[in-house]
C-alpha cells in the first residue's frame, strides 16, 4: 500500500501507488508517478511527468525525468546518491571484511570475492537487469549506506561497468580498490 507520510507532499495530477513510499520533505507533483517499491524522500523533488518506480531511491534534487531511462543514468545517480562522475568515474564506497593480509579483503555477501588493494575486481557472472537491486554484480555506494563487514574500502567504478542503480546503491561489473578508508 502506497504511503505518504512525515511533511512529504503529493499535489496536482502527481500518484504514489503500489507499494511506493514518500516521506520526509519530499514532495511529487505535476504528471509525476512513483510506484512499484520506490522512496521518495529527504528534500527530493519528483515533478513534470517523471516515473519512478522498481526499487528507485530518490533522495536529493529534483527529478523530472524516468529515473530508469539509461540517458538519465548521471542525474539519477546525483539525485539518488548526491554524488557526481568526474572524468568518467566515480568514487564511492564498499564495505568488507579484513584478512591477515592487509591488502586483501573478502565480500560480506558471499565470502569469497576477493578485493585487493590497488587491483580491479570483476564480477563472473552478472546480472544486467537494471531493474534488479540485489543480483550478481558488486554493490557500492556511500559510506553510509553500509552496515556489515569490519573494513571500509573506497573504489573507483567506471560509467561503463554500472549495471543497475537501485534502493540507494549502484551494481557494477566490476571496479578498482583506490585505499582503506578505516578499519573497525
Amino acid at each position: 500500500q502506497a504511503r505518504v507520510y512525515d511533511n512529504a507532499v503529493v499535489s496536482d495530477q502527481a500518484r504514489v501507488a503500489d507499494q511506493a513510499k514518500v516521506y520526509d520533505h519530499a514532495a511529487v507533483y505535476g504528471h509525476a508517478r512513483v510506484c512499484g517499491n520506490a522512496r521518495v524522500c529527504g528534500h527530493a523533488r519528483v515533478t513534470n511527468h517523471a516515473r519512478v518506480y522498481g526499487q528507485a531511491r530518490v533522495a536529493h534534487g529534483s527529478t523530472t525525468f524516468d529515473v530508469h531511462d539509461p540517458k538519465n543514468l548521471e542525474a539519477y545517480i546525483v539525485n539518488s546518491l548526491d554524488v557526481y562522475p568526474y572524468k568518467n568515474k566515480y568514487i564511492l564506497y564498499k564495505r568488507v571484511n579484513s584478512t591477515p593480509d592487509s591488502k586483501v579483503f573478502l565480500a560480506n555477501f558471499d565470502g569469497t570475492t576477493k578485493y585487493i588493494l590497488g587491483k580491479t575486481t570483476k564480477v563472473k557472472v552478472i546480472d544486467n537487469d537494471p531493474m534488479k537491486s540485489c543480483a550478481a554484480g558488486l554493490h557500492v555506494s556511500t559510506p553510509s549506506y553500509w552496515g556489515d563487514g569490519d573494513t571500509l574500502l573506497q573504489v573507483e567504478i567506471s560509467i561503463k561497468d554500472i549495471l543497475a542503480v537501485q534502493d540507494g546503491k549502484i551494481r557494477v561489473s566490476k571496479l578498482k580498490v583506490v585505499k582503506v578508508v578505516d578499519n573497525l
